[in-house]
């Protein structure tokens, strides 16, 4: 199995870009920032999980490959800051082959809103807009293991 990722830093988070290939099947999973689970509104639409905390809110937002959004309460004491916390999630299960997987993970302050961004998929071109600047991404054609 060979894993590319690439991470392209955003107003307020990051877009993850995995490139992997397999030959067998894989259960994926992607997390978000956790947050503290003491006064947490949780709130999963579609394929984005947002947990709201009394320090900020954590978002986790499927582009493309991910099949279902949720939030998961980690055992107790895996936080360095917090005893008990929730994490944001996506998860699917993906064939052999390659797949590409996108998401967008973000974090803000009580006080902050998200910025929103755009994302377009045009062949093997990826193209993230946000705040009036756009960064360009290209896919790996195919994996090339020296063979």
């Amino acid at each position: 199995m060979t894993i590319k990722s690439t991470i392209v830093p955003l107003e307020n988070g990051h877009l993850r870009i995995h490139e992997i290939w397999s030959e067998r099947l894989l259960y994926v999973y992607e997390g978000g920032f956790s947050v503290p689970m003491e006064n947490t509104n949780r709130c999963i639409a579609g394929q984005c999980a947002t947990a709201r905390s009394i320090i900020g809110t954590s978002r986790i937002k499927n582009i493309i490959g991910y099949k279902k959004a949720g939030i998961i309460r980690p055992e107790p004491n895996t936080s360095l800051y917090f005893p008990v916390t929730l994490l944001p999630y996506l998860t699917c299960v993906a064939e052999s082959g390659k797949q590409v997987f996108i998401s967008v993970i973000s974090g803000v302050l009580p006080d902050q809103v998200f910025e929103e961004l755009t994302v377009e998929i045009i062949g093997r071109n990826i193209e993230i807009g946000q705040l009036g600047q756009r960064i360009n991404v290209k896919l790996e054609e195919k994996y090339n293991d020296g063979q």
